[in-house]
């Protein structure tokens, strides 16, 4: 068993959510930045997609009652395991009774903790993962349990290094050219600042108005997460992995999906600026993400 002795901001579970539903309107979910849980599901020798614990902005108390082995990536949100501090990137035995507690971000929004054998909870569309938006699961609550079964044994502690989030590059949107010019400038060189009004649905945007060329209304179209879509107030909101199937807003951009997993690490009062990229640059960003997860998980194998 894990104990939540606190359960923080939201902390919540997370796994490889629930793509292939979208048509039935049901976000894919999943964890905002999915390339910690992977990292941190690999220093197991586990599934990348297999289930673990998002912790958002921090205050969260855990207290293992089994040992075994678990992993913390992500964010840097002040962890000390009983009492000592832990960066992320570590791989880690626990024994009985000791305490991982994290505080408050030094770097990064949110952190994921990854269990050696099984996390038990329970699923709904084949999924275990927390949607708010669609009432499927809760958050972690302050008393309550969670059922783990640890398996497996690792000959020590193992540190990777991890990446850092930087600036999100971005495609155009089919209506991107429906922005006049001064839209565009202001789109790309301003650092918009993440609002209070944000959450793993949407990143609402404040900075300079966007104006567009036509004001007429549009029929909704199916939206992604990374969409970024620009209502009437000219306000861009950046779509997140609990967004919703469809929109009807005008689509100005989309974040590539090599940079998606930047938003989780970004968290309201943060900012956050827009680099136009290519197709091309897209597909080759995506295979040196592919290229350092292979590098990574043959390190890894090799301890």
């Amino acid at each position: 068993m894990i104990e939540v002795l606190k359960g923080g901001i939201l902390a919540n579970i997370q796994d490889g959510g629930r793509p292939g539903f979208r048509n039935q309107g049901v976000p894919a979910s999943g964890p905002m930045d999915p390339l910690a849980l992977r990292v941190a599901n690999m220093l197991l020798g586990k599934p990348a997609d297999a289930t673990g614990i998002e912790i958002i902005f921090g205050q969260t108390q855990l207290r293992f009652q089994k040992a075994g082995w678990v992993a913390l990536t992500g964010a840097d949100l002040g962890a000390s395991f009983d009492g000592k501090p832990i960066t992320p990137g570590w791989r880690f035995k626990v024994e009985p009774g000791q305490i991982l507690h994290f505080r408050q971000p030094k770097h990064g929004f949110r952190a994921y903790l990854a269990v050696s054998g099984e996390l038990n909870t329970p699923k709904v569309l084949g999924s275990a993962s927390f949607d708010r938006g669609s009432g499927f699961q809760k958050p972690l609550e302050s008393g309550q349990t969670l059922d783990w079964q640890p398996a497996g044994d690792f000959k020590a502690p193992l540190y990777v290094r991890v990446p850092e989030a930087g600036r999100l590059r971005v495609l155009p949107g089919p209506e991107y050219q429906t922005f006049d010019k001064l839209a565009h400038g202001i789109f790309w060189h301003t650092n918009w600042k993440i609002t209070a009004d944000s959450n793993r649905m949407g990143y609402r945007l404040s900075g300079p108005s966007l104006h567009r060329l036509v004001g007429d209304e549009m029929p909704s179209q199916g939206v992604v997460p990374g969409t970024i879509q620009v209502p009437a107030n000219g306000q861009p909101i950046v779509l997140g992995v609990d967004a919703q199937a469809t929109g009807g807003y005008p689509i100005l951009g989309v974040v590539i999906s090599a940079d998606l997993w930047q938003l989780g690490q970004l968290g309201p009062g943060r900012h956050i600026q827009f680099i136009p990229t290519t197709p091309q640059e897209a597909r080759l960003a995506w295979q040196k993400q592919c290229d350092y997860l292979k590098h990574l998980e043959q390190y890894i194998g090799a301890h």
